[in-house]
């Protein structure tokens, strides 16, 4: 039995040596390594906006009709999210993922507006608020959270990563 392992042993060096194996993970660590560098510039985050709090009502109702919108500061929509109907503490608790190139230093800040519909007027701007994504306040692997305040009033509760 001892000579079979020692057969199977010499079988796998030759296989070892046949599939060039120690050239090949050569390859794989430098188009990994050039991967890496590419990836660098640029950066993937992850929003989570969960909700808003403490709105003033701008229906008659005593109620709104709330949605938000993120968007870039060139004022490029990137994002809108679905009504939630007849509330002033909006619920959303969705993510969506961003990316940002690393030379665009101009597209790291962010705007996020909370809107009324209004089903018999133009939707109205109830407020906003500014974010900045930087690589070098939020870390890789951990999420932040945000408390966003609007403008005139209000807040935006998110999570960053």
């Amino acid at each position: 039995m001892l000579n079979d392992i020692e057969a199977a042993h010499e079988q796998l060096n030759l296989l070892y040596t046949l599939m060039y194996v120690d050239y090949i993970a050569q390859i794989i660590d430098d188009i990994e390594g050039s991967m890496m560098m590419e990836d660098e510039k640029s950066y993937l985050y992850t929003l989570k906006i969960v909700m808003a709090k403490n709105l003033v009502a701008l229906d008659s109702n005593g109620l709104s009709d709330m949605y938000y919108v993120i968007s870039d500061e060139g004022d490029k929509m990137l994002v809108q999210m679905h009504i939630i109907y007849e509330t002033l503490n909006p619920w959303w608790d969705e993510a969506f993922d961003i990316t940002i190139d690393s030379d665009l230093v101009k597209q790291k800040w962010f705007k996020i507006t909370i809107w009324d519909q209004d089903q018999v007027n133009m939707d109205a701007v109830y407020g906003e608020a500014y974010f900045r994504l930087d690589m070098q306040h939020y870390d890789k692997s951990w999420m932040h959270y945000e408390l966003l305040n609007l403008k005139p009033q209000g807040c935006v509760h998110m999570w960053i990563s």
